[in-house]
């Protein structure tokens, strides 16, 4: 019988999200220059096949010999054989569909929105596309089996964090405690965090040093991190024990802001059916959990 993981290599799209998980597992180990490719190629792996070595080192400000060298830690021969891995799992561009207004005409508010509706849109397409199964149903299992949950977000991606608290306080059966950096309150209120509780952290570029400091205080003290991040290279990323990836760097904040949302949400009507129904309300929907005092 042939395992899932084996039918996965065996796959082109399956060898290269391997790649791309492997790079992201073992970027803390990697050179300056090497990170730097590493991140041009998570950011742009699906245009390197329109990109020659002499492009991609010039893009990441390196020597062609450090993009060799790059290859070559991962097992390929060279650039060619490390582009023709992402060549083979190649997933053709959509169209344009028409956003841009007739030339000569300014654009007017009903082609921005509808241009905002349609990057939007293709943004979410990607996210499914790129989405993966296992760190998805380890996210949920995780939080399934918290002994609380905190949501943390900072600057943009603080909307994310107050309306996922606000969904999980509504289905969860254990504690939700939303962190909140005014005033530094977020240090008392993390005094709280013991281990087997999970903090869910959002993240949108740039990342906030409050943010880190949080969620590196969380880990210390025993919580399980879930990352939501569109940068899974950043520091909070490396802080995570599992990294759930949406947008990339080219995407706008407040489509970044809709990808994290709905990957968030995803997340919590996944968790729903583990939840079970014995202590659930009417329409499904769990009775509130005990708070617990915060320290």
């Amino acid at each position: 019988m042939v395992t899932s993981s084996v039918q996965a290599l065996r796959d082109p799209v399956g060898r290269a999200e391997a790649l791309l998980k492997r790079i992201r597992r073992e970027f803390p180990t990697l050179s300056g220059q090497l990170q730097a490719i590493a991140q041009h190629v998570e950011r742009h792996h699906e245009r390197l096949v329109l990109h020659g070595i002499r492009e991609v080192a010039e893009q990441c400000a390196v020597h062609p010999s450090a993009v060799v060298r790059f290859a070559q830690r991962f097992g390929f021969s060279g650039y060619n054989e490390l582009r023709q891995q992402f060549r083979d799992s190649l997933v053709l561009p959509r169209p344009a569909t028409g956003t841009i207004p007739p030339a000569g005409r300014a654009a007017t508010a009903t082609d921005i929105a509808e241009a905002v509706i349609e990057a939007s849109i293709a943004a979410l397409r990607d996210l499914r596309r790129d989405l993966r199964g296992p760190e998805l149903c380890a996210a949920v299992e995780c939080i399934a089996g918290a002994q609380a949950l905190w949501l943390l977000g900072s600057a943009g991606a603080f909307p994310v964090a107050v309306s996922l608290a606000q969904a999980l306080q509504q289905h969860a059966r254990v504690p939700v405690q939303l962190v909140h950096q005014l005033g530094g309150m977020h240090l008392g209120q993390l005094r709280g965090v013991r281990e087997g509780d999970v903090m869910i952290v959002v993240s949108l570029r740039p990342d906030a040093r409050e943010t880190l400091e949080s969620a590196r205080l969380a880990r210390d003290q025993g919580a399980r991190l879930i990352v939501l991040t569109d940068d899974p290279f950043c520091p909070v990323a490396r802080q995570g024990e599992i990294v759930l990836v949406h947008g990339d760097a080219g995407t706008p904040d407040s489509i970044g802001q809709a990808c994290a949302m709905a990957l968030g949400h995803a997340l919590v009507r996944a968790l729903r059916p583990s939840t079970g129904a014995a202590d659930a309300g009417p329409a499904g929907v769990a009775a509130p959990a005990r708070p617990r005092a915060v320290g």
